[in-house]
């Protein structure tokens, strides 16, 4: 087996020991073709996992009272600093997650990342072999990122009191 063979399975390993609510944004780089839908899934599944984090108040010496703290969702890492437990929420978690203004990516997301990058390769190299390439089995999924968002309810919100305005008879004369 090739080494590409072997980082595919142990990357695959690596997805299938998260547990079933952070697979769903994790597995889902299977419906990745291009790099419009790399970035596109990328930002959906930082989203998704920014939302199962565990905020709490730490103690946080260097930044705002109150600020959120949290731990990665997946690798359990905090930030490597002696003032500060977990990263700041959203912000910093958002970083890790995506690996973006100099952080290290989440190792776990990376997993997925290199999974995703080598679908497009696979989807580039038979699209250029062939033009009748309809894609491998996984390539028709849903792609989830791609979904509208639902659309909001008509109406004010359950919790909101709606004012309505005074009869006419009631208003002042101009």
């Amino acid at each position: 087996m090739s080494l590409r063979g072997e980082l595919y399975f142990a990357y695959t390993a690596i997805l299938e020991l998260m547990p079933d609510m952070q697979q769903e944004f994790l597995v889902a780089w299977s419906g990745v073709q291009d790099h419009r839908d790399l970035s596109a899934w990328l930002r959906w599944a930082v989203d998704g996992l920014l939302d199962m984090a565990e905020r709490d108040h730490g103690p946080s010496v260097d930044s705002r009272i109150g600020q959120w703290r949290a731990n990665c969702p997946l690798c359990a890492r905090e930030e490597l600093s002696r003032l500060n437990r977990g990263f700041a929420y959203p912000i910093g978690l958002n970083r890790h997650l995506s690996g973006s203004h100099g952080m290290k990516r989440c190792s776990v997301v990376a997993a997925a990342h290199w999974l995703a990058v080598d679908n497009i390769r696979y989807f580039d190299t038979r699209t250029r072999e062939g033009a009748d390439f309809k894609g491998p089995w996984w390539s028709d999924r849903p792609k989830p990122w791609l979904e509208q968002a639902k659309p909001a309810p008509a109406g004010p919100p359950a919790n909101v009191v709606q004012l309505r305005p005074p009869p006419a008879d009631q208003l002042p004369a101009e």
